[in-house]
Parts: structure tokens; sequence; C-alpha cells
């Protein structure tokens, strides 16, 4: 499940057949224990109160070298060898980006990016720009 991350922005597009360009730059801090450990970025739109989410990052076609199939950043615990029952971490910056030329409208869009963990995870989480990092995300109208 998709949750905010605490990035959002707003846009009012100049014409309805406007793209909109979305770009979400983030770091990572991906935990595991005894797992693998994916997280992406879902982008949500809202116009007019009416919200929904509009880009869902695709998994892997292939599995990582630890067996599970992530979708944008992955840490695997294949590389830990011997006693893998620590919490290992790895930071890992993510950048994920969009076009948007569904949004129809020249009410104001508001744009937030979500994050989640791959379903694959047992034990293992993430977190989005945790006090050591940071997260941006930008939004740019080009004419159609």
């Amino acid at each position: 499940t998709a949750t905010d991350i605490g990035l959002s922005v707003n846009i009012t597009p100049t014409a309805t057949n406007s793209i909109i360009h979305i770009i979400c730059n983030t770091y990572i801090l991906l935990h595991r224990d005894w797992s693998n450990v994916g997280a992406g970025i879902f982008f949500h739109r809202t116009i007019s109160s009416s919200g929904s989410i509009i880009y869902t990052p695709e998994k892997a076609t292939s599995t990582t070298s630890g067996g599970a199939k992530e979708f944008g950043a992955a840490h695997s615990n294949n590389q830990a060898g011997g006693n893998q029952s620590d919490d290992l971490q790895a930071r890992t910056r993510l950048i994920t980006e969009f076009y948007d030329t569904t949004h129809n409208t020249t009410s104001e869009i508001t744009y937030k990016a979500q994050g989640a963990v791959s379903d694959d995870d047992r034990s293992g989480f993430a977190t989005f720009h945790d006090s050591d990092a940071y997260g941006v995300l930008t939004v740019t109208e080009i004419a159609a």
C-alpha cells in the first residue's frame, strides 16, 4: 500500500491538452533482516477533490540476486553471508519520473509522491527521505 512521504506540489495548467512532467528525487533508506527489500515511488493526482494514483512502478521482470522481484530500489541479503540476522541498511537515491497526459483540466492539480515497499518482503521496510536526506517533487507544464 502506498502512503504519503511528505512531498506534494500544486500546478494550474494553462491548457487542457498540455503535458505535466513529474519528477521525484528522493533518498530511501532500505532496512532488512533476513529478507530482500525493495521500494518504489507512486504518483497521486487530485483535481477538484477527486484523487487517484496515476503512476505505479512496475516490478522487475527478473529476480534480484536474492530471489525476490522488486520495484524501484532493491537491497538483497544474498551478499551478506554468514549470520544474516542483523538489521542491514542501504541508502540509495531513487529518481522517478512520469508524464501526465490525461489531466484534461485548467483547474489546479495537486500531485503527491507516495512510497511503498514491495509485497515480496517479509521483515524489510523503507524510510523515505529520513532526517539525513531530502526529497524533491517537481512538476513542469509542457505545451502540447
